[in-house]
């Protein structure tokens, strides 16, 4: 049975987008030895046939360089089209192969020093909209490599990192080293199952919830209304739809998917009405929205003497 060709070409173009992106270097190498190759042939006045072959694999290469690095800066990440919207630790893990890609996933930045500055506004968030202070036991939802608790943890009392992917929450580790107040626990599924109740003055989910469908979103939010004492306060945020820059990201992503296939980790915007109704419909008090730059931030106390949320 043959192989319909325009399958057959998806599949070459996945094989050959999975290569270049594990091993970059492949085209520049190529680039640079076929140049060499020009130049010797040029100076030792080699056959113009063999010549102008090397001229033309120069060409082809140089090309093929530039494309990889004008492709790879418009989809830096794979479809990953083998993996459900819902498949978040597949996804998660997939997109954390190396130190450097968990870090560029969780921020867009490769360089440590960058990870670390682009914590500092999450953690003035926190600071300034739930008082975190060294009285507080603290977990963040999707921690991801720690990026946020490394800045956070010596401003609480201890930190836990909650994540999905195995990936993210090795290199997590390895950034905490010599932290003592800090915790790492792997999540099973969606929701915060194996976390006890009542264990928590603060839970916070930031720079994640856009990557999770509506239904995880609320059993995240139900989910720490139970573990939190009473008391006890949350953030949550995503990409505010209503905000100005907000809609450019979003029309931005209809033009860049338009004809491209959609990954399973797309950003998923909110509308500050949404983040309010999980907190309410959870049981939380005092329910109120910030709107900082393009994020709609939603802050929430449970209140004195309640024991249960919604289940």
């Amino acid at each position: 049975m043959s192989i319909p060709s325009k399958a057959l070409s998806t599949d070459l173009r996945r094989g050959a987008g999975t290569l270049f992106r594990k091993h970059r270097w492949l085209l520049p190498a190529a680039a640079i030895a076929n140049g060499v190759a020009v130049g010797a042939a040029i100076v030792l006045h080699v056959d113009y046939r063999l010549t102008f072959l090397a001229a033309v694999c120069l060409s082809a290469t140089s090309f093929g360089w530039g494309y990889l690095e004008r492709f790879l800066k418009l989809f830096p990440w794979p479809t990953f089209r083998d993996f459900a919207r819902g498949q978040y630790a597949e996804t998660w893990n997939a997109m954390a192969e190396s130190p450097k890609t968990a870090r560029v996933a969780v921020c867009g930045a490769s360089d440590e020093r960058e990870v670390r500055a682009s914590a500092a506004e999450p953690v003035r968030n926190l600071i300034e909209l739930v008082s975190v202070t060294d009285r507080d036991d603290v977990l963040e939802i999707a921690c991801g490599i720690a990026r946020v608790g490394l800045e956070l943890a010596p401003r609480c009392r201890s930190w836990m990192g909650a994540d999905i992917s195995a990936n993210m929450l090795h290199y997590a580790r390895q950034r905490l080293q010599g932290v003592g107040n800090v915790h790492l626990h792997q999540l099973q599924s969606e929701g915060l199952r194996g976390l006890g109740d009542g264990a928590f003055d603060v839970v916070y989910c930031t720079n994640s919830m856009a990557h999770m469908d509506e239904l995880d979103r609320w059993r995240y939010v139900r989910d720490a209304f139970r573990i939190l004492r009473p008391g006890g306060r949350i953030l949550f945020d995503n990409v505010d739809m209503t905000s100005d820059r907000g809609w450019i990201a979003f029309t931005n992503l209809e033009d860049k998917y338009r004809n491209a296939e959609i990954p399973p980790y797309m950003v998923r915007f909110s509308f500050p009405e949404e983040l309010m109704e999980y907190a309410a419909r959870a049981g939380f008090g005092q329910v109120k929205i910030h709107k900082r730059g393009m994020l709609v931030i939603m802050t929430a106390v449970k209140p004195h003497g309640a024991q249960d949320g919604i289940t």
